[in-house]
């Protein structure tokens, strides 16, 4: 059923942007966009690795993988969430006192 319900929320969102639809079709005035972004440092370190290999070698899948630095573990996702949550508090508390 959790597959069934993320393939649901997936389809109802723009094909293009990715927003959700009801957001994405709606006809509410009141209800603006802005533009956002994040970086992906995997991403980044993939792009700049990419261009020092002009030319693919066939059926090669390039990927990036996290390594760790010595004396150090990958962290884990409830890290993640953890510093996530700790930084939208963060900005919560910065908009507030504003």
């Amino acid at each position: 059923m959790l597959a069934v319900a993320y393939e649901t929320l997936d389809a109802e969102k723009c094909g293009k942007c990715g927003v959700p639809a009801w957001h994405a079709f709606s006809e509410d005035n009141a209800l603006t966009f802005a533009m956002d972004e994040h970086t992906c440092h995997s991403c980044a370190y993939k792009e700049v690795e990419d261009e020092k290999v002009k030319k693919e070698k066939p059926g090669v899948t390039r990927f990036v993988k996290a390594v760790p630095e010595e004396g150090f573990e990958l962290p884990t996702r409830q890290d993640f969430q953890e510093q996530m949550l700790a930084k939208a508090l963060k900005e919560a508390t910065k908009k507030e006192s504003q």
